[in-house]
């Protein structure tokens, strides 16, 4: 019902039952009313020019309880409708993240049996390592699959599997040291979320570092919130990133990324790309955390 069709209704019925109340209350009261005012009442009824300002009495006492009736129902209608549209609004975020989250995992898959088939002229036992090591990769990322959140001492242990699996292929072309504070193990964030920047670390850190390629993974709590850091040496292949173009980017990971961050944490996170002296630098500081 429209706001003015539901003014008309209220006013409509108000003064139908203000009627009601007054000639109830003019009834009910009679037995009790002393002659000379039966007398009075009954010169009064005569004429029905009464009618007009007692309705109108009777009215303005109802026609506020009536208003707050509707107030109150329509506050409850509100907040229940407000409740459905959050909870749709939280589906849809899960949904979206849960589709984002899969679009990491086939590219990974893809790039890792990329390295199998490169490895299988070469070094056949490698090779097999190398599968097993898959096996084990995707194992724990199905395990944890339905977590929108995992805590950054789980997102680390995919992290280590992943550099496993292209030690395999790159032995001591690759180094990779770790800087994780202890009290940053049990922050949550959302899985798979430093997958794609380590990847791209390798990806194009191997066309562009001299050997061998120096990667590190740190973290720590700031003023700012939770800094996620991952360098490596080499320098960045193409335009230098602006936080407002990231999703002009060709790749998938980096607008992937931070597709992931907006849709968790809204605008309560940081997204940088550093190049300095020969190293590129990722830092992710997330606010709310």
């Amino acid at each position: 019902m429209s706001l003015l069709l539901l003014s008309i209704n209220i006013l409509i019925y108000s003064l139908l039952f203000a009627l009601i109340w007054m000639a109830l209350d003019w009834i009910l009261s009679y037995p009790f009313w002393s002659p000379k005012v039966v007398k009075e009442k009954m010169q009064v009824f005569g004429s029905l020019t009464w009618i007009p300002g007692w309705c109108m009495y009777y009215f303005l006492l109802l026609l506020p309880w009536t208003l707050l009736y509707f107030s109150i129902n329509f506050w409850i209608d509100w907040n229940e409708q407000k409740k459905i549209a959050e909870r749709n609004k939280e589906l849809y975020s899960e949904a979206r993240l849960i589709m984002l989250r899969y679009q990491l995992n086939p590219h990974f898959f893809f790039n890792a049996l990329n390295s199998i088939n490169a490895l299988m002229d070469e070094d056949k036992a490698m090779a097999k390592e190398m599968i097993f090591k898959l096996s084990d990769f995707l194992r724990y990322s199905f395990l944890s699959d339905n977590k929108l959140l995992v805590e950054l001492e789980d997102e680390l242990k995919i992290i280590r599997k992943y550099f496993d699996i292209e030690k395999i292929r790159f032995e001591e072309k690759i180094q990779i040291s770790y800087d994780i504070n202890p009290d940053t193990l049990k922050v949550k964030i959302p899985g798979f979320i430093l997958h794609p920047i380590v990847e791209n670390a390798i990806k194009y850190g191997m066309k562009t570092s001299p050997l061998p390629l120096t990667i590190n993974v740190a973290a720590k709590k700031t003023l700012n919130g939770l800094l996620l850091q991952i360098s490596n040496t080499g320098y960045w292949v193409g335009e230098e990133i602006k936080l407002n173009k990231i999703m002009d980017q060709k790749g998938v990971g980096i607008k992937n990324v931070y597709s992931r961050l907006e849709n968790t944490f809204g605008a309560d996170f940081e997204f940088k790309v550093l190049t300095v002296a020969n190293k590129v630098t990722v830092n992710i500081v997330l606010k709310t955390l």
